[in-house]
C-alpha cells in the first residue's frame, strides 16, 4: 500500500511505499522520506502555486523552454513578491509565432529593464507572440529594437489577454510598432498606458 503525505510550503511528496513509512529501522524511514521529497520554493505551476521568477536566469530559462516547444499552456508563473526590478537587457523574447506562449504571466508589478536590438527580427518585445493566454502586473523600460511587431509588452497577439501593463521603453521598428502590443489581431488589451 502507498502512504500520502501533503504539501506544506517548501516541499511536496511523491507517494511512499507504506512499508517504508511504517519500519523501525530510522534510516530507512529517513531515506524514503528524503527520497520522495521535492522542494517546490519555485512553484508548481499551478494557479494556487505558480511558477516563481526571482531572476534573468529565471526568464531566460522560460524563452529558452519556450523556443524548444514548450508553450506553458494552462501554467502560471509569477515574479517574486518584493522584487522591484528584473534587468534583462538583450534578450531573446518568450514565443514566436512558430513556437506560442500560452501560459499566464503575472509580473507582480515588477519593472523588466529591456535592452533588445534585434532589427532584423519580428516579434520583438518581451514576449514575441501568444495566441491565447494571459500578461498581467508588470511595465517595461529600456528599449527595443526589431522590424515588424515591436512593442515593450507583446510583439504580436493573436488572442492573449493583457491587462495592467505599462511601457516606458522606447520601441523602434519597420512595421506594426506600438508601447503595449506591436500588433493585436484577437485578444484584449486593458488598463495599459
Amino acid at each position: 500500500t502507498w502512504t500520502f503525505k501533503e504539501k506544506d510550503l517548501v516541499s511536496g511528496y511523491y507517494p511512499q511505499l507504506s512499508a517504508f513509512v511504517d519500519s523501525n529501522v530510522k534510516r530507512v524511514k529517513d531515506f524514503s522520506l528524503n527520497a520522495v521529497t521535492r522542494s517546490i520554493e519555485g512553484g508548481l505551476g499551478t494557479k494556487d502555486s505558480p511558477y516563481i521568477i526571482e531572476t534573468k536566469e529565471d526568464m531566460d530559462t522560460l524563452s529558452y523552454n519556450v523556443s524548444i516547444g514548450n508553450t506553458y499552456e494552462n501554467y502560471y508563473f509569477k515574479v517574486k513578491d518584493g522584487i522591484d526590478q528584473i534587468i534583462l537587457d538583450d534578450f531573446a523574447p518568450i514565443g514566436k509565432s512558430a513556437k506560442p506562449f500560452r501560459g499566464n504571466f503575472d509580473g507582480n508589478f515588477a519593472d523588466f529593464s529591456l535592452s533588445i536590438n534585434r532589427a532584423s527580427e519580428s516579434e520583438v518585445a518581451l514576449f514575441g507572440f501568444m495566441d491565447k493566454g494571459l500578461i498581467k502586473n508588470l511595465s517595461i523600460s529600456g528599449n527595443v529594437v526589431g522590424a515588424n511587431y515591436v512593442s515593450g509588452i507583446l510583439g504580436l497577439n493573436y488572442g492573449a489577454e493583457v491587462t495592467n501593463v505599462y511601457n516606458n521603453a522606447r520601441i523602434s521598428g519597420t512595421n506594426h510598432i506600438g508601447g503595449i502590443v506591436g500588433y493585436l489581431q484577437q485578444g484584449t488589451i486593458s488598463f495599459a498606458s
